[in-house]
């Protein structure tokens, strides 16, 4: 694996959670905007992610946004598909093991809790993504897993403790929203 100079996103927001140094609001924006189009990129070639979280996103030395750790990702095809171009014939694979959640509570899209997959499950974890860069804290909080797993679940969102513009809380609002 290559070695990526720099930090974790994660990192960066503990960082600022703690020591409460300003973060300008366009700079953790633009940051969101660079996930969002690697996400787009990996959907426009038929492949989810499924882990999407601050510590699989990597902050470059020269603001380069890279999205690592493929572990869960998943190709999708039809039967008609010939896949046999994938550098990374792992994605071929079905790696869940059945009666085991893969991937982080949190950021966990309800549908990956109760075993599918699709792009929404992306589309949740990138909206949990931004509900974590405005709040630095997780959508769903709970004094334990199973609470985070039944909070997520019922689409039940922690109300966030700083005043979010109308506009940006709908866009996570409806990523994070249950169907």
């Amino acid at each position: 694996m290559e070695l990526i100079e720099g930090q974790s996103l994660q990192e960066k927001i503990e960082y600022h959670r703690f020591t409460k140094e300003e973060w300008p609001l366009f700079q953790r924006l633009d940051l969101f905007y660079k996930v969002c189009d690697a996400v787009a990129y990996a959907h426009s070639k038929n492949i989810l992610h499924l882990d999407i979280k601050p510590d699989n996103i990597r902050l470059g030395l020269y603001g380069e946004v890279i999205l690592c750790d493929w572990g869960l990702g998943y190709y999708i095809y039809d039967d008609e598909d010939d896949i046999d171009y994938l550098e990374t014939p792992h994605l071929k694979n079905e790696n869940t093991l059945h009666g085991y959640i893969r991937g982080t509570p949190g950021f966990l899209a309800p549908e990956r809790i109760k075993g599918g997959k699709s792009v929404s499950s992306d589309v949740f974890s990138v909206g949990a993504l931004l509900f974590i860069l405005l709040t630095y804290e997780i959508p769903f909080i709970a004094e334990n897993l199973d609470g985070i797993l039944k909070r997520t679940l019922r689409g039940n969102i922690t109300e966030p403790k700083v005043k979010i513009p109308v506009s940006i809380k709908s866009i996570y609002s409806k990523a994070l929203k249950v169907n």
